[in-house]
């Protein structure tokens, strides 16, 4: 886990929070388009390989990670809240190729906190149906793949200012 990230472990939930050098509507568009998405999302040496969004209250972003081995790993987010710029509600789970929910899904609602002209604090909620459903994810080590995620997100909002 990268030591920019706080993590705060609740009932039921999971809360990361980083502050990144970006301003907070470029910190946003990261997250609204595939092109954007492949660029820093999922822990490397797990890359977005494939990505599909319809980045809007009622759409869907569908996406794979392959990992160094050729392995797949398919997530499926269904938007239920968006207001630019500051902030993004979807639930978020595993899946496959076929848009089939693999459990245990959760609720995430990612803030954008404008920290000035050049600070966006992500925050980052997580809220699961259980805590044994939270503590399987940790467990798969979504603290440190957030962390690495976050880590290139930074990097590539460097290259986008």
């Amino acid at each position: 886990m990268t030591n920019k990230l706080s993590v705060e472990v609740a009932d039921k939930s999971l809360l990361m929070v980083r502050e990144v050098d970006a301003p907070r509507e470029l910190v946003f568009q990261a997250y609204a388009s595939c092109e954007a998405i492949k660029q820093w999302f999922g822990p490397q040496p797990w890359p977005v390989t494939h990505c599909e969004m319809d980045f809007r209250a009622g759409g869907q972003w569908h996406f794979k990670m392959t990992g160094p081995n050729g392995e797949e790993g398919w997530s499926l987010a269904r938007y239920e809240e968006i207001q630019a710029p500051e902030r993004i509600v979807y639930v978020d789970s595993f899946s496959d190729a076929d848009r089939n929910i693999v459990p245990p899904e959760s609720r995430v609602t990612v803030e954008f906190v404008d920290r000035g002209p050049k600070k966006t604090l992500l925050r980052m909620q997580s809220v699961y149906a259980s805590n044994d459903a939270r503590d399987q994810v940790i467990a798969m080590g979504v603290e440190q793949g957030v962390g690495i995620s976050f880590d290139q997100l930074e990097a590539y909002l460097a290259t986008q200012q």
